[in-house]
């Protein structure tokens, strides 16, 4: 994963998903509206259920998540991405 990557959060209706995303230079606002994929693939994932936040459910090296369930995302990183 040598290209630019940018540390996300997704929020769905019952999960948290917190992993990197590879935009290839372009913003996450610009990646989900992005009308030629329909899923949003995130690396070095940590995934959390609403009900307990704080306790990680599991870790994956990668998931693929559907953007028609995607109800929040978010950067979590301090530098501005564009």
């Amino acid at each position: 994963m040598d290209q630019l990557a940018t540390s996300v959060m997704v929020a769905t209706s019952s999960h948290r998903v917190i992993g990197r995303m590879v935009n290839g230079g372009q913003r996450l606002h610009d990646v989900i509206n992005n009308k030629l994929s329909t899923c949003l693939s995130l690396f070095d994932v940590t995934l959390f259920r609403h009900t307990d936040g704080e306790k990680a459910v599991a870790c994956f090296p990668i998931v693929t998540v559907p953007k028609a369930i995607i109800q929040l995302a978010l950067v979590q990183e301090q530098t501005h991405e564009a």
